[in-house]
């Protein structure tokens, strides 16, 4: 039980700190110093914790770090800046899953090493999977909002301000009937990728 609470302590340390550098970077790269001034643009797990989201990663099953404060009008692209900074968290995800199921798959399976490295893979697909649902503060919400925004800016900012109340009750009325539906359709998607990992790598 120690060595499993040890990986999981290590694969989510990964997860979320490769994750958050990623969109600090990203940013950074696309105009907006706002993370690194912050002291976001590291690869330190420290500032990228977020109490709520490590808890649920814990005990839920999914959750997300800190997010990266940005100022899109530092951007020299707004709409190119908010997709790229967007997506670069779970790509970095994917990557980091891929390059982790590699040696687990080929020269670590049934060695001491196994369960971090698995823990690791899992961990970053569920990231991945989780923060590319299209609900604020999600990842995924920027691309709704980057829509929407070039239609409606109001509409925009209803989907910003009432999102996140929509993903809580989700989450809550999961835990209240018992009917893990998001969770199943996580574990579901993970799979699928798991299979695509085995069949490309």
């Amino acid at each position: 039980m120690l060595n499993l609470n040890f990986n999981l302590i290590i694969a989510l340390l990964v997860a979320i700190t490769v994750h958050e550098f990623a969109h600090a970077y990203s940013a950074y790269k696309m105009g907006d110093p706002t993370a690194k001034l912050a002291g976001r643009m590291t690869l330190n797990p420290l500032p990228h914790l977020d109490l709520l989201g490590t808890l649920l990663l814990f005990f839920v099953g999914f959750g997300w770090g800190k997010p990266v404060p940005v100022d899109y009008r530092n951007f020299r692209n707004p709409r190119l800046g908010a997709v790229v900074t967007a997506v670069s968290g779970p790509l970095a995800n994917l990557i980091v899953a891929a390059i982790f199921y590699i040696p687990l798959k080929h020269w670590l399976f049934g060695t001491p090493l196994a369960g971090l490295f698995a823990a690791i893979v899992q961990l970053n697909i569920i990231l991945l999977i989780f923060n590319l649902i299209p609900l604020a503060p999600l990842d995924g919400s920027h691309f709704v909002t980057s829509i929407l925004s070039r239609f409606n800016p109001h509409m925009a900012y209803q989907f910003v301000r009432y999102s996140p109340i929509v993903l809580f009750s989700i989450i809550l009325l999961e835990h209240v009937l018992n009917f893990p539906l998001l969770i199943k359709l996580i574990i579901f998607l993970e799979e699928y990728l798991l299979l695509l990992f085995n069949l490309l790598l």
